[in-house]
């Protein structure tokens, strides 16, 4: 979950214009695709910031590359594994 401590992930859209963001949740799927949820920086304060979803991929050299998930089925599983998540924690809160 998010934090004030999270390290920001800048990143260059086509227009090279940067966009700087935090981490909130990382997902991996049992068939290894790994997606992140990145909330803005410039929306950490607001109410109805809205999660972005990328697809993580790492290169040889160990790098990892987040791709904007644009596909309405894919953003759908994410959302559905990351409400499972909450739900999870929620359930077990109470146990700790």
């Amino acid at each position: 979950m998010y934090n004030e401590e999270e390290v920001k992930i800048v990143l260059v859209d086509e227009d090279g214009n940067e966009h700087s963001f935090v981490e909130y949740e990382r997902i991996i799927f049992e068939d290894d695709r790994e997606f992140a949820l990145l909330l803005a920086v410039d929306e950490l304060d607001d109410d109805d910031a809205e999660l972005y979803v990328f697809e993580v991929t790492v290169d040889e050299n160990g790098e990892e590359h987040f791709t904007a998930v644009e596909d309405p089925q894919i953003i759908e599983e994410v959302e559905d594994a990351y409400h499972a998540i909450i739900e999870y924690e929620e359930e077990n809160e109470d146990l700790e």
